[in-house]
């Protein structure tokens, strides 16, 4: 069975070579919060909350190759904007918004986004990244069991 938690600081070396293996761009750090997904003891699925001057960012969902398209990111993603505080902006690739739309975001404008993630937003697409702005309005629905 798996399940999603949030990691611990003294964790975070985990999660980053999961994303090594599985080739994903970014590092956890000390001052994210960091979710995975896990299968018995293996790390399967990861993302990362960032604080970007007090707006929460949610970034680097990943999931292994073997478990993709098996509902692991809809469940991270939805367990990860259940419990926060404030709302969660995300910059996902143009072909995975469906996904971010069931899961209750909505894609806005990037001149509606608050101005240091507009700057990163800016950043993202000057490295060719095909991606749009999207914004939690609400709470979703967990898929998979919490630890």
């Amino acid at each position: 069975m798996w399940i999603v938690q949030r990691l611990e600081t003294v964790q975070l070396p985990l999660v980053n070579k999961f994303y090594k293996a599985n080739r994903a761009r970014g590092k956890a750090k000390g001052n994210e919060s960091v979710w995975v997904v896990k299968d018995k003891d293996e790390i399967v699925g990861a993302a990362r909350v960032a604080d970007i001057s007090g707006h929460d960012f949610l970034t680097g969902v990943q999931v292994a190759g073997a478990y993709q398209r098996q509902g692991i990111a809809a469940a991270l993603v939805s367990q990860i904007v259940k419990t926060q505080q404030k709302p969660c902006f995300t910059f996902p690739y143009g072909h995975l918004v469906g996904l971010y739309q069931y899961l209750g975001f909505v894609e806005i404008e990037a001149d509606d986004l608050p101005k240091p993630l507009l700057m990163r937003f800016g950043r993202y697409q000057g490295q060719g990244r095909e991606i749009v702005v999207m914004r939690a309005l609400f709470a979703a629905r967990v898929l998979l069991p919490t630890a």
